[in-house]
């Protein structure tokens, strides 16, 4: 469908700056906010970011054949309406709008097709990969948008934000839509709720998996960050919504979102006896994967997946749960179950059959996640078996989870090598200096040694000699370390591989990603 001018204007019921005449005439070709991508007959949305201030780009954008300028409202100052000469000019009235108008202008998109949303500190990447691979099992084509990328499985491309910026997420809906996407399942993350990214999507079904401390740099209290998970919530249909009951969030919201439904460890929670739930039991750990039972008010089932870790079990509950309420019969489900693989970087296992040790690659970033990680790792395990950790943190984020990081670290590994993770524009030395406040008491546990590929090698060979286990975390399936005046190419997957001697692992992507802005 193409749009005019006097679409847009009429879209936003305004009054142009000036009277349009030819408004009808003139066809709006695409809609943009960089300037670099402007092509004549397009629209630009120039914003001020938090690094670039899009404003400045406008006179390159009208040279490039810009038909429409879109700002936000309090940033429409007089200097900018003359850098706008005689194009017209919306100013947007809210921070939604742009969302809005992005769904308008590509034809709604997230309306051609079933769109679901995950949210949570964590589990939204594992849980959208088995969510889409559960549907491509039902022959149901699933586009994927998260941190590893947008696409279909096994053709991921780049995506530069966990969640992506509202005309390029419109953008990418309207391509999965030609592609031929019956659904597409998207990490919603809290920070793309609250910038309003997600405005103008329609969501069809979402899941909230737990809420942990992170993105406090951007948030700055639990309730602030637990109030964008509730945002997006509030855009699903309720009874299409599925909440952990093991997080307390969840809990209460059961009762505030109500016809939502729930998954959880048998017996823990009794009192939600009158909700409809997904109940998980009997698990069992095995170097392979885990085996365990659902108990369910439609009946029991027992599920064998090739996935380390208790929280994996609750990640696949989640799946489950939310496609079985949409309307996926659990035989089915069952049966495609059994095809499931684990995802890139996420508890992802590396070994060689009778030689230690074996290594496993996560991305863990957070306390909690650090935490349930080896906790994972651990319940995998031989009962003699040792468990090494390769641990740091990223630079330019919330300084205050550091220590506890390293704290989970040397509370549930037996040894801990801390190391750089991305430290950006800081200094590599500063971020270990703040994660060793938390191990004050272990540090006859803990080794310092900065250098990433150096600090694998020194655990590797540890791990090894005391035939155990090593634990990578932090970078997961990210094949990149972002220093502070380059980015350089690091793959934690590929260095493992190498001292097991194994093959170099597939790359996620045809390239290499040479950036990273998580969100």
């Amino acid at each position: 469908m193409a749009l005019t001018l006097y679409d847009a204007l009429k879209f936003f019921d305004y009054t142009a700056t000036r009277p349009e005449p030819d408004a009808g005439r003139v066809v709006l070709t695409d809609l943009v906010s960089d300037a670099r991508k402007v092509t004549p007959g397009a629209a630009f949305y120039a914003h001020q970011g938090a690094h670039v201030d899009g404003r400045s780009f406008i006179p390159e954008a009208i040279a490039r054949g810009a038909r429409l300028i879109l700002l936000q409202a309090n940033e429409a100052d007089a200097a900018t309406r003359r850098a706008c000469g005689d194009l017209p000019i919306i100013a947007l009235r809210a921070p939604s709008d742009l969302g809005k108008f992005a769904a308008y202008f590509f034809g709604y998109p997230s309306r051609r097709l079933r769109l679901l949303g995950v949210t949570g500190t964590n589990g939204k990447t594992t849980i959208t990969f088995l969510i889409a691979q559960l549907l491509q099992g039902l022959e149901k084509k699933c586009y994927i948008l998260g941190t590893l990328g947008c696409g279909f499985l096994g053709k991921l491309h780049k995506s530069p934000n966990t969640t992506l910026e509202p005309i390029e997420l419109q953008r990418t809906l309207a391509q999965a839509v030609e592609e031929g996407a019956r659904y597409a399942v998207m990490e919603v993350s809290s920070i793309g709720a609250a910038e309003n990214r997600i405005s103008g999507c329609e969501f069809f079904g979402g899941i909230f998996t737990n809420l942990t401390r992170d993105h406090l740099d951007y948030h700055h209290t639990m309730e602030n960050y637990a109030a964008a998970k509730l945002k997006f919530l509030r855009m699903v249909p309720p009874e299409h919504v599925v909440l952990n009951a093991m997080d307390e969030y969840g809990r209460k919201w059961l009762d505030e979102l109500a016809g939502s439904i729930y998954y959880a460890a048998a017996g823990a929670l009794p009192f939600l006896a009158d909700k409809r739930g997904l109940l998980a039991s009997r698990l069992e750990f095995t170097h392979e994967g885990t085996q365990f039972a659902i108990d369910s008010a439609l009946g029991d089932f027992k599920v064998k997946l090739p996935l380390y870790g208790a929280f994996n079990v609750f990640n696949y509950l989640a799946a489950i749960s939310l496609l079985h309420v949409l309307g996926q019969p659990f035989p089915e489900l069952m049966r495609v179950s059994a095809q499931l693989q684990p995802v890139v970087g996420r508890m992802e296992r590396f070994a060689v059959a009778g030689c230690a040790p074996v290594c496993i690659v996560d991305y863990a970033h957070t306390p909690d996640g650090v935490e349930q990680a080896l906790k994972a790792a651990r319940e995998h395990m031989d009962a003699d078996g040792v468990l090494a950790c390769v641990l740091g943190c990223g630079g330019d984020r919330d300084s205050g989870k550091r220590p506890v990081m390293a704290q989970k670290a040397a509370v549930y590994a037996d040894r801990v090598f801390i190391t750089a993770d991305n430290p950006r524009t800081e200094d590599p030395l500063r971020i270990i200096d703040d994660m060793l406040l938390g191990v004050v008491a272990a540090r006859d546990k803990i080794e310092v040694i900065p250098d990433r590929k150096a600090a694998i090698a020194a655990a590797f060979k540890w791990a090894q000699q005391e035939n155990g286990v090593l634990l990578v975390a932090g970078k997961g399936h990210e094949d990149y370390q972002i220093l502070k005046d380059k980015t350089i190419h690091f793959s934690d997957r590929e260095e493992v591989c190498r001292l097991l001697g194994l093959p170099a692992p597939q790359p996620l992507y045809a390239a290499a990603q040479t950036e990273e802005q998580p969100s």
